[in-house]
């Protein structure tokens, strides 16, 4: 690194001029006590008393003094894990998919799918918000990812099981979190920022508050979302991710909740619904999938269980679902 010194008409130093806190006079060994009254008219904080030339910090002008110099420095970096949004904070997409593994808390989740996926498959679409009507005979308007048992079996066969454990067909807390307000979720959509209106924090093992509605509306903010990556038409990470022109926008990060019915079909508890119970990055279709008809899913490809926010790419620092990452300068 390379500091280059501005020319001096004189030594560089200035002139103290005594305030009037009256910190003392600075002399260096032999130096000269000078008047200088000029140096204070017009300046109304500076009284006409004693002010002294600091001596030069390099010797422009004397022989051998370069106006150049190179200095060693260094920057250490990596990646930080949160697991927990305070007031204000950026980073969380405003919508909660329903984990396909069974627990009320995020240490249950993980113990029945080790891996840390929450049940989710990469690469196969989950719900962002639940149409009013979600149709179990043909699938039609249900994300592949929560149309069937087993995503990834050759023939997957279709169940209901997802669509029951989001109780979607009568709940009318369709995917959103924490925001009632149009305003506030176009924001959060388009920024990634969170302002809590009832003073939650999001968090795991705590309800991710989700709100009521469609709010098909905000169709139109996944839109202006999308339009700000290079990619907007790519439909797989894989492809997305070759595409020199993406930038990680279409990228989001949302809190994995439990749902609203346990394994054996019935409702759980108030109180342990909609239980945040881990972290999970996806990728946003293009916008031409999210249009404002009520009665249709909003999907998006699930990529990781290791969200990396403000990056183009996944590959947080092994999360298992447990925390987001983020690269911080430490040193």
């Amino acid at each position: 690194m390379e500091f280059r010194y501005h020319k001096l008409q004189q030594y560089l130093g200035g002139i103290l001029c005594q305030r009037h806190n009256k910190l003392g006079h600075l002399r260096q060994p032999g130096q000269q006590q000078q008047k200088d009254h000029e140096v204070c008219a017009g300046d109304s904080h500076c009284e006409q008393s004693t002010v002294i030339l600091l001596p030069a910090a390099i010797g422009y002008g004397n022989p051998g003094t370069a106006s150049t110099a190179t200095v060693k420095a260094q920057a250490i970096g990596g990646q930080v894990t949160k697991a927990q949004w305070t007031a204000g904070t950026n980073g969380l997409f405003p919508f909660s998919p329903i984990a396909h593994a069974y627990g009320n808390t995020a240490a249950a989740v993980l113990a029945a799918d080790p891996t840390g996926n929450m049940g989710f498959k990469v690469g196969y679409q989950y719900t962002l918000r639940w149409p009013a009507n979600p149709n179990t005979t043909n699938y039609g308007n249900v994300c592949d990812g929560d149309s069937v048992d087993d995503p990834s079996a050759k023939v997957p066969h279709k169940d209901p099981e997802w669509v029951a454990k989001a109780n979607a067909a009568s709940n009318s807390q369709r995917g959103y979190i924490e925001f009632t307000s149009a305003d506030s979720i176009r924001t959060a959509i388009e920024d990634d920022h969170v302002d809590y209106n009832y003073g939650l924090n999001i968090q795991l093992n705590v309800s991710v508050d989700p709100t009521n509605g469609a709010k098909s509306a905000e169709a139109i903010a996944i839109g202006v979302r999308d339009a700000q990556d290079g990619d907007t038409t790519s439909l797989t990470y894989d492809d997305y991710i070759a595409n020199p022109l993406h930038n990680g926008r279409r990228l989001i990060t949302v809190i994995v909740q439990n749902g609203f019915e346990d394994a054996s079909g019935a409702l759980l508890d108030p109180t342990l619904q909609a239980i945040g119970v881990g972290f999970a990055q996806f990728l946003l279709l293009p916008a031409s999938e999210y249009d404002q008809a009520g009665n249709k899913s909003w999907c998006a490809v699930y990529v990781g269980n290791s969200p990396l926010v403000a990056s183009d790419n996944t590959g947080g620092s092994g999360n298992l679902g447990q925390g987001v990452s983020y690269v911080r300068l430490s040193q």
